[in-house]
């Protein structure tokens, strides 16, 4: 990854002197992680006035779409997960880098009291984030209102430092997508920040209140009023990691909980299982990991990342085809020409069919090499499941192999399924397990509780999804 970054400061009578910035990251190269080539481009400018105690910025960045790249032009450096994140726009974790390519806004201040004892630092962020392939575009707002007291006076001329009480309050908002599903433009995948947690707004016990303690209060309540709603105190926000095949599933699973949780919140953050599995390792926070496999999910328990996992669901494949293609069975997918749509292998959805198009290669009628002459027609290797089915819908592609829940209402007038004979078929079991490093580990023990409950197995069920293999 390359980096370049340069502030300068205008020299100006004035308190508050102007300055400005200009930033470039690129990001490139392949990962059989990822199962992606990485062609990123960031560019950035910033603009404010700063004094020692008062600094208040206007910033952008541009990360444009790169077709049939990870996250469509997105960054995957592991050196700029978390508070590492180097872009202007960034906001308490959330930015571009971890949301992929697209173009951004943020407001920002840092005040300090006049003795340095305390600081307020508050910023409101819009992202405008392009489509990519299965996924649309949507604008995410992000809102972040930082207050700390330092409980010693610092030295003459310097910042608060030592022991300290802070309190956080982070806002993360999809407003909704704006544009319909296309491979170009923005995008309304609602894949939400990994990284940027509501704290839950937990409250101070001070016991002397100080001029400079009501003055950040003060200040505090202007930025609030300016920027923006915050969570109220005591609102618990879980994150949850899946599998890119469990959306819109877990998506009613999260409004049936938080009907029935008063006071907490479910953020979801949907993807190819070794792509979350990836983010973990390197870092990224969240409450639960559920995966579309158990060799994800294997991986992030011998990492030490998740708790034991157990299984809640199972899946099996169907083959997908354009209403636009001449497919319309399994010998069809050989037809030389035929274009053929599938995950990457590294991605569960993807090593799955290749499992079923080597057991049909025995099954009678479909010859020897059925497997070996479908896999000459693939022309694209996708991140998640989601990619391959929005393909097929939109016409990119003849036919490809999916779940059999991907099958949904809204695409099922645009394709067509074919059934996977069960001497080929492969059963997919998705486990769930809660993050080792999560802090919200009781309200996510709830949610994962609610998976498992009757109400939670029936939303599941009609979406398709069996019950999970009986416990030996």
């Amino acid at each position: 990854m390359l980096y370049l970054d340069a502030v300068d400061t205008i020299a100006a009578r004035t308190r508050l002197k102007p300055y400005a910035g200009l930033q470039y990251a690129s990001d490139g190269g392949t990962s059989s992680r990822l199962a992606s080539t990485i062609d990123a481009h960031a560019y950035g400018a910033e603009v404010g006035v700063a004094s020692n105690s008062v600094n208040l910025n206007v910033s952008y960045n541009n990360m444009p779409f790169e077709a049939n790249t990870y996250k469509s032009g997105g960054i995957a450096s592991p050196y700029t997960y978390a508070d590492t994140d180097p872009l202007f726009t960034t906001s308490a974790g959330s930015g571009l880098v971890d949301k992929g390519s697209g173009h951004a806004y943020k407001l920002g201040a840092t005040v300090w009291s006049p003795d340095r004892r305390a600081r307020l630092i508050a910023s409101r962020a819009e992202l405008f984030l392009y489509a990519s392939a299965g996924k649309s575009a949507t604008d995410v707002l992000v809102t972040n209102l930082d207050v700390t007291f330092f409980l010693s006076k610092p030295p003459k001329g310097e910042s608060g430092k030592g022991f300290s009480l802070r309190n956080r309050w982070i806002d993360v908002d999809t407003p909704g997508a704006h544009l319909p599903l296309s491979t170009t433009g923005r995008s309304s995948n609602t894949t939400f920040d990994p990284q940027a947690l509501d704290m839950g707004g937990e409250s101070m016990n001070i016991k002397r209140i100080t001029p400079e303690a009501i003055a950040c209060a003060s200040a505090l309540a202007m930025v609030a009023a300016m920027f923006g709603s915050v969570r109220a105190a005591g609102h618990v926000t879980v994150t949850v990691f899946a599998a890119a095949s469990l959306h819109n599933a877990f998506a009613a699973v999260g409004q049936a909980f938080e009907r029935t949780h008063p006071g907490m919140s479910v953020r979801f953050n949907f993807d190819g299982s070794q792509i979350l599995e990836a983010q973990l390792a390197h870092g990224a926070r969240a409450d639960i990991y559920a995966s579309a496999d158990r060799r994800s999910m294997a991986k992030a328990a011998a990492g030490n990342l998740v708790d034991t996992p157990v299984p809640f669901a199972r899946n099996h494949l169907v083959v997908v085809a354009s209403t636009r293609s001449r497919v319309r069975a399994l010998s069809d997918l050989t037809r030389p020409g035929m274009k053929i749509d599938l995950c990457a292998d590294v991605v569960p959805c993807g090593r799955y069919a290749r499992i079923a198009l080597n057991r049909l290669s025995g099954v009678e009628g479909l010859g020897p090499a059925y497997g070996d002459k479908v896999l000459k027609n693939v022309v694209s290797n996708e991140q998640d499941v989601e990619a391959v089915v929005q393909k097929i819908v939109l016409g990119e592609a003849d036919a490809g192999i999916v779940y059999a829940t991907d099958v949904s209402a809204e695409a099922a007038p645009k394709m067509r399924a074919i059934e996977i004979p069960k001497s080929g078929q492969v059963e997919a079991v998705y486990p769930i397990a809660i993050v080792k490093d999560s802090t919200q580990t009781e309200s996510a023990r709830a949610f994962v509780d609610f998976v498992f409950s009757g109400a939670g197995r029936r939303i599941l069920k009609s979406y398709g999804f069996g019950a999970p293999p009986a416990s030996k």
